[in-house]
């Protein structure tokens, strides 16, 4: 219930929207009913930590689900001598079904997320390149100009920065992630050294 109060509200909000857009068919309206549909779609996708991944977690009884997906693989491709001093994944201690809808659920974050930096993200940010500069200059003239921007163009121009948002924020995390991890590792060399 908690997970998904966050989009409850945010329908109890759309609904009065729809109501006055139906009646007044007001672009402004048009807009923030797109932004809020988008929304629900951003936020209820299990593969970003958003209200969807969790509800995902608390469906299968799974906390940190993407750790866990990255364990299981880092336990299958690492050799016979260093798994027998690894941890048992966490997905081996599961029940049958949960065991299955974990392991769907593993292949397709990751499929996503090596489609995603290898494709998605390079081939965005050279579009975001061409276009994006002269698609703002569109929205800037016509509000300097009094005019509302054409739906279109305004609404590129939004997914454009949302998009670009959310890939920075992906490679930052990434980032951080790698830099944790180089220094954990550095760390236990350091520590096994001393000992």
């Amino acid at each position: 219930m908690i997970n998904f109060a966050g989009v409850y509200f945010q329908l109890i909000f759309l609904i009065p929207l729809l109501v006055i857009y139906l009646l007044t068919d007001s672009e402004l309206l048009k807009y923030c009913i797109v932004i809020i549909n988008f929304n629900f779609i951003f936020t209820l996708n299990p593969f970003f930590k958003f209200d969807g991944y969790w509800v995902m977690s608390d469906l299968l009884g799974v906390p940190n689900l993407r750790g866990r997906s990255r364990e299981l693989f880092a336990y299958l491709f690492s050799s016979p001598g260093k798994r027998r001093q690894m941890k048992r994944p966490f997905l081996l201690t599961m029940r049958q079904t949960e065991k299955i809808f974990f392991v769907i659920y593993s292949v397709i974050v990751n499929l996503f997320f090596i489609y995603y930096f290898v494709y998605v993200i390079p081939h965005f940010i050279g579009s975001f390149i061409d276009t994006f500069p002269a698609k703002a200059r569109e929205v800037i003239l016509s509000l300097s100009f009094g005019k509302m921007p054409d739906f279109g163009t305004l609404r590129a121009v939004f997914v454009q920065l949302l998009f670009m948002g959310l890939c920075a924020y992906l490679i930052f995390n990434l980032g951080l992630a790698l830099v944790k991890s180089f220094k954990r590792k550095k760390t236990t060399c350091e520590s096994s050294q001393d000992n």
